[in-house]
């Protein structure tokens, strides 16, 4: 049976790819929980399509200690970059694959926000994108739920009025 869109799929067995996107985001992984692993295997994951794919990854860092990771992979027409949102330490095997950095924030995982008033690092992206003095653009952000980790710019509409509304692209 397919997966509900915007639903996280069932955990399933890591395959290459999902460990692909572990080894790129290892040293991140390592600056955020102050340590280095010399065992980074991805046993487990689910997945989430939404504007590119999230990913909650479970990856076993010892005998029996586990992270689970929270990853986004844009879309290859945006890039393909891969995102590491979220670590969580001191997981266990039994322990399932719950989204948690949208959680933190109050907001419903794969869900949009209301719209709200632009915030200081939202001006700093904005700052770097030039436009004419009555273009309007319309910019998709992403957010991450840990604060040490910069804003990015994932997506561009061009064109706009200052009356189009603001919707999920």
């Amino acid at each position: 049976m397919g997966q509900k869109p915007g639903g996280w799929s069932e955990t399933k067995d890591a395959t290459e790819d999902i460990q692909e996107i572990c080894d790129q985001v290892k040293n991140r992984v390592e600056e955020r929980t102050d340590k280095m692993y010399q065992e980074f295997k991805a046993v487990l994951y689910r997945e989430q399509l939404v504007a590119g794919e999230n990913f909650l990854i479970k990856v076993k860092v010892g005998k029996e200690d586990y992270l689970h990771l929270s990853v986004f992979r844009a879309l290859p027409c945006d890039g393909g970059r891969i995102v590491l949102k979220g670590v969580q330490q001191h997981k266990r095997w039994e322990d399932p694959l719950i989204p948690f950095d949208c959680v933190t924030m109050g907001q419903k995982p794969g869900g949009w926000s209301e719209t709200k008033d632009a915030t200081e690092d939202i001006q700093e992206i904005c700052d770097q994108v030039k436009v004419g003095k009555e273009d309007y653009l319309h910019l998709r952000v992403f957010v991450p739920a840990l604060r040490d980790v910069k804003i990015e710019l994932v997506g561009v509409q061009e064109h706009k009025s200052a009356h189009d509304p603001l919707v999920p692209f």
